[in-house]
């Protein structure tokens, strides 16, 4: 399907008022409206979320991931991962007694809430070369119904840094590939090539949860 074939709808289109659409990439608290609710796919392999696709009142996209409890989670960490979902809901003035998945999502579509979303480090890799570095990615962090007060982001979470074990993860990777990417003597610099995987920046990990 070309121009020509879709010259009638172009002409009948109507400003839908996304000028200034384009992806939210700075930590702090916006209000947000929910366009859409999906699920990790069945033959996803990682661990199961529920993902809120909005809109801030910028018009700019933003989403938050949560985390759906697994099996093999212990009594605490289902419950943690429970009750974050849970506090989204009630943000949105929700009740989900007694209603499926299904339906919930659905009634989430085009409700609105204050969501607070902070910076998250994780390890990456340069698209060009391969090389390990730390990179960001928004996060969400908490939420709270519209009109209530909810408190800002300060100095002390705005960002959450690599923790120990992926600070130790990172400088092995570098200096394995440093020392892969040593030019060789007498050899000529060039372009290196990339390596192969990627850290995945939405591991259940990172998601600021208290273990």
């Amino acid at each position: 399907m070309g121009f020509t074939s879709r010259v009638n709808a172009i002409s009948n289109s109507v400003d839908n008022g996304n000028d200034n659409s384009g992806y939210e990439n700075t930590p702090g608290v916006y209000l947000c409206k929910v366009t859409a609710v999906e699920e990790s796919p069945e033959e996803h392999t990682g661990a199961p979320y529920l993902l809120f696709k909005m809109r801030t009142s910028d018009n700019k996209m933003i989403s938050a991931k949560l985390w759906v409890a697994r099996d093999e989670d212990d009594e605490t960490k289902a419950n943690n991962k429970d009750n974050r979902i849970k506090k989204v809901f009630e943000a949105f003035g929700i009740d989900m007694e007694g209603k499926d998945g299904a339906a919930l999502m659905a009634e989430a579509i085009d409700k609105e809430a204050n969501f607070a979303f902070q910076s998250r480090e994780y390890v990456g890799k340069d698209k060009s070369s391969g090389m390990p570095e730390i990179k960001t990615v928004l996060n969400y962090f908490y939420c709270g119904k519209v009109g209530d007060k909810i408190n800002d982001l300060n100095e002390s979470n705005y960002i959450q840094r690599l923790n120990e074990a992926d600070e130790r993860k990172f400088a092995d990777m570098k200096a394995t590939w440093d020392r892969q990417n040593k030019p060789q003597a007498g050899a000529k610099t060039g372009a290196v090539a990339p390596k192969s995987g990627a850290s995945n920046p939405s591991t259940e990990a990172g998601d600021g949860l208290p273990f």
